[in-house]
């Protein structure tokens, strides 16, 4: 059998990939290989497959007893030239750039169309604050940050979010979740502090690891299981490939 240069980067990839993440399917393992990115959907927070064990476990509060939970792992290519440090800063700023995630799109699978997700995305002062505020930008790594960001979506509407962010070792861990309900209409999905999403991404020897985990403990609606599976799947990949396209564009370019 001939074996060619792709099988062997195939396989290459599989072999790195079986270092960080766990119990994967060989369908997952095959997509990580051929796309540098996997998600998936996890059976419970104790059971999250796809974290780099190179990274910080990612833990939730123990009240928290989410309905849904997804997973996602990106490989990136890491820039020459730069230290670590050099690299996780410009990282940190990216995760930073709050306002560049207006206008990102998402999948809507009950529309089976590209949608825009958030109409509007800004960092405010406070969780009653009116007015926009800028982006922060850093000269140099904190170890830890929070802020409060206003942002309106095709989905929930207008409702506001707390980012903390943290840094250990070659690891910035941004965190999101929701302080005001979110609604369907007139009907609330998400109550304040149900919806979380975590970023972590790691600066390794030779690449950048992005791993997100999305966890929701949402209000059972009869006949909108599927729905909902499906709009926080494809919102998950989306935030997923908001970091990747502005790591590319900005860091990569």
């Amino acid at each position: 059998m001939r074996i060619t240069g792709i099988s062997i980067l195939i396989s290459l990839l599989i072999t790195s990939f079986n270092l960080y993440g766990q119990n994967l399917t060989a369908e997952e393992e095959e997509t990580y290989a051929k796309e540098n990115k996997v998600i998936a959907f996890a059976s419970s927070l104790d059971n999250l497959r796809l974290q780099p064990s190179s990274q910080k476990a990612i833990t939730f509060p123990s009240d928290f007893d989410p309905s849904l939970t997804i997973e996602g792992l990106y490989r990136l290519d890491k820039p020459t030239g730069l230290t670590d440090k050099e690299v996780l800063l410009k990282i940190y700023n990216v995760l930073n750039k709050v306002s560049t995630l207006k206008g990102i799109e998402y999948y809507s699978a009950s529309r089976g169309h590209m949608r825009t997700l958030f109409v509007e995305s800004a960092r405010i002062e406070n969780l009653n604050a009116k007015e926009t505020l800028k982006d922060l930008q850093f000269d140099t790594l904190p170890d830890h940050q929070s802020l409060y960001v206003a942002q309106e979506d095709k989905t929930f509407g207008k409702h506001r979010s707390q980012i903390i962010y943290t840094v250990e070792n070659n690891s910035i861990i941004m965190e999101i979740k929701n302080k005001t309900p979110m609604k369907v209409a007139f009907i609330t999905l998400l109550k304040p502090d149900n919806f979380i999403i975590r970023l972590q991404v790691s600066v390794e020897e030779d690449h950048v690891l992005l791993y997100g985990v999305m966890s929701a403990d949402t209000v059972k609606l009869f006949g909108l299981a599927k729905s909902k599976e499906d709009s926080f799947y494809y919102r998950l990949i989306a935030i997923n490939d908001w970091f990747e396209r502005e790591y590319m564009n900005t860091i990569l370019k």
